[in-house]
């Protein structure tokens, strides 16, 4: 219910930006409250990236995000746009923003990769069950 909470809240912070579109697709899944925060921090920082960079001209886009658990057992939480795309002069690894993004991904004790997806960016994040 709070990743459902929080997307509802960016949708209505993002809206001000023009048509973006947030859409939250979450299973049930119960976990540690300092966890879920980070999480939400780290759903929070890449949402309001994409908002910024992934329409440019355009005006309106698609903000995916989804959790669910994987065959492994594992939870995997996925936040995607239909974006232009990141490449390596976007992505600007020594940022602000990619750096709380990597630091908000270990706090949750998970391992994050971007796919580089047509149209748009992938952001995975896997999170081990078995601390």
């Amino acid at each position: 219910s709070y990743l459902h909470e929080l997307c509802r809240a960016l949708t209505d912070s993002l809206s001000l930006s023009g048509g973006i579109e947030v859409v939250c697709n979450a299973d049930d899944i119960h976990l540690p409250r300092d966890r879920a925060i980070t999480i939400g921090l780290l759903v929070n920082e890449l949402a309001t990236n994409a908002a910024k960079h992934a329409f440019p001209g355009r005006g309106e886009g698609r903000i995916e995000i989804r959790m669910h658990e994987n065959s492994q057992g594992n939870i995997c939480l996925i936040v995607a746009d239909d974006g232009c795309g990141m490449d390596g002069a976007k992505a600007r690894p020594g940022s602000l923003g990619q750096k709380l993004i990597a630091a908000f991904a270990a706090q949750a004790g998970g391992t994050l990769r971007r796919d580089d997806t047509a149209p748009g960016t992938r952001f995975v994040l896997e999170l081990f069950t078995a601390d």
